[in-house]
């Protein structure tokens, strides 16, 4: 096989042609370099602002001797060689637990003098995710280490542990005084682009029912949503993760700020 000198060179100056590099920038984060001879290049460069303006997507063909590149140049040089540098293309997975879904704060009417005990009954899922990852765009995705519906169901227990109650894992021999069914009627994280801006938006809502575990016809059941999202030029699924999270922490925060559920607990 021929053998030829490569050269590969991260242009960081200005003064070039705009064009579009792909059909997704969300996935694009390093450039794609090709030097067929010391003498001469043609290359893409991806520039990304730490300021997260939108990507330029810069091509440029010339033929330049090395002693003509200015300073703004840097190089980084191989001698041996392939007839081909590969384009690298690079992506971002992250992976969410209920440990990323952030506690509460405030105040809640949940919280007595008296502890209550609950049987917290492992929530259902009306969606059945069929795939852990719950968005993906290229090469970039969240997954779920977890079910929502689990997820949930460990976000509802840490509160109610923080209001002074005692949560009670199902199956754990003890009576307790309420027993907690809940559903997941909704969890979704959708992508939305306009006006140049990414959108990224967290919906969830579940449904809870509490009864008093001694039995009787009372019983409590109503519906929480949590919303929240997050928009900009560039998301990563970092920050996916934390819109997911607030969304889920908030219908909790609803569920906890419920003085109907407050009042139907302190009653018995």
């Amino acid at each position: 096989m021929m053998k030829m000198n490569m050269q590969s060179c991260l242009i960081t100056g200005e003064g070039t042609t705009l064009k579009e590099f792909g059909t997704d920038p969300i996935s694009r984060r390093i450039a794609v370099l090709y030097f067929p001879s010391p003498s001469s290049f043609s290359h893409f460069v991806i520039r990304q602002s730490v300021h997260r303006v939108p990507y330029d997507y810069i091509t440029q063909s010339a033929s330049r001797r090395r002693s003509d590149m200015p300073p703004s140049h840097v190089c980084l040089s191989r001698a041996t060689g392939l007839a081909l540098i590969l384009a690298v293309l690079t992506g971002c997975s992250v992976t969410m637990s209920a440990k990323d879904i952030p506690s509460l704060q405030t105040t809640s009417p949940l919280t007595s003098p008296r502890s209550q005990s609950f049987i917290l009954h492992p929530f259902t899922d009306q969606q059945n995710l069929a795939s852990p990852v719950i968005l993906q765009v290229a090469f970039n995705k969240l997954t779920l280490e977890e079910s929502p519906a689990a997820m949930i169901t460990s976000a509802v227990h840490r509160e109610l542990e923080r209001t002074g109650h005692r949560p009670i894992q199902d199956g754990q021999q003890s009576k307790g005084d309420f027993l907690i069914d809940g559903t997941v009627t909704q969890h979704s994280l959708r992508r939305d682009i306009g006006n140049s801006l990414t959108t990224i938006t967290g919906n969830v809502e579940i449904t809870i029912t509490v009864r008093p575990a001694a039995g009787g016809k009372k019983a409590f059941t109503k519906r929480y949503r949590g919303y929240h999202f997050a928009n900009g030029p560039d998301l990563p699924p970092k920050v996916w993760k934390d819109i997911l999270g607030q969304a889920i922490a908030d219908s909790v925060k609803n569920l906890s700020m419920d003085r109907d559920l407050a009042a139907f607990i302190h009653s018995l």
